[in-house]
């Protein structure tokens, strides 16, 4: 099965990964929208659920096509903070997205006596109260990896490692705040509602604020701060991998990409709740998520140890001046060698083995 699984590891460097995976879910989303702007109610809701769907088998799909590189990376080695932070990442998004998938079942089963309209709402009502805090904690999880990375591209930088906190704390504040606001936009009339318009956030309010408008239309703007305070992390990483190499190089051979990878999803749901289709979004973001994530790790870890083979296999052992002395516990999950040369690698000095 391995040997299988090798034979499509050339289709899937970053880069090419990156195109794939980003095509699969404009395709999906676009034939959505077209469903959308016909305003074919049916069409629609068959077309998300077959999102919901899509979206676990893309999951699905990448976990098996890695599932070797994630044993011989992670579980076949010493077990960091990286091993913890990509079990997390990997497998709490599939059960995410599997839990999606059935609660949308379980509600279509439970609800099927009251018509489809009403049983998708109420299966609505359960997505949007439930998944912003699955995409939370696995996107938290993300950026926490990002500033360990940074942290140790920094040489283990406390004053790196403070702004970084601050800015982390300000950034799942803002988003939990967005969230709790509920921005709703109502198709009949295009205005735009949150919580504070009403005492209550039910579909019944809304309801009556959209004049007869229908609100589906949930506007997840608390992926505004998440980009933008992402920002910060993926210039450091970029800035400092970047020195004597393009930044088109960094992008196509660092794993920054995977990063890259999540914010296209996250700002594509942006753009999609202003035409009612934000809960299609969802289980996208989630897989991209999951697997932008795990991909992150996979190639940290791939760089790192290739880059302590070929220095072992020379007879030139670089350990890590900064830090964990005994064992690399850090570095091992979070410092990998950038597509440029050593001089991007100031924390680590070279000691001859002893003859």
């Amino acid at each position: 099965m391995f040997r299988l699984l090798r034979f499509w590891r050339p289709f899937l460097s970053p880069l090419s990964s990156l195109f794939a995976f980003t095509g699969v879910g404009v395709t999906f989303m676009g034939i959505g929208l077209v469903f959308a702007l016909r305003n074919d109610l049916h069409g629609f809701i068959a077309a998300r659920t077959s999102f919901r769907v899509a979206a676990l088998s893309w999951t699905v799909w990448d976990h098996l096509t890695s599932i070797d590189n994630e044993v011989t990376l992670v579980w076949m080695k010493p077990i960091r903070i990286g091993s913890i932070l990509y079990f997390v990442t990997r497998y709490f998004g599939l059960l995410s997205q599997l839990l999606i998938v059935c609660l949308d079942h379980w509600v279509r089963v439970q609800n099927q006596d009251f018509g489809g309209i009403d049983t998708e709402l109420t299966a609505d009502a359960w997505l949007v109260r439930l998944a912003p805090l699955l995409q939370f904690f696995i996107f938290w999880v993300i950026t926490v990896m990002m500033h360990m990375r940074v942290y140790a591209l920094y040489g283990h930088s406390r004053k790196v490692a403070l702004v970084n906190g601050s800015l982390f704390i300000l950034q799942a504040a803002t988003m939990v705040l967005l969230w709790l606001l509920w921005p709703i936009k109502c198709q009949a009339t295009g205005r735009i509602y949150t919580r504070l318009d009403s005492s209550s956030a039910s579909w019944q309010t809304f309801d009556e604020l959209c004049s007869g408008g229908v609100p589906d239309s949930l506007l997840p703007f608390y992926w505004l701060p998440a980009l933008t305070f992402g920002l910060v992390p993926t210039l450091q990483i970029l800035c400092k991998l970047a020195t004597g190499v393009s930044l088109v190089g960094v992008l196509a051979e660092d794993s920054i990409i995977h990063v890259f990878l999540v914010g296209v999803f996250m700002f594509m749901h942006i753009v999609m709740g202003f035409y009612g289709l934000a809960t299609c979004a969802i289980p996208f973001v989630i897989a991209s998520q999951t697997i932008g994530g795990s991909h992150f790790v996979l190639h940290l870890r791939s760089a790192y140890y290739a880059a302590t083979d070929n220095e072992a296999s020379s007879g030139t052992l670089r350990t890590p001046t900064i830090g964990f002395t005994s064992s690399p516990l850090f570095e091992e999950s979070f410092y990998a060698p950038g597509p440029s040369t050593t001089a991007s690698r100031p924390h680590l000095v070279s000691v001859r083995p002893a003859s």
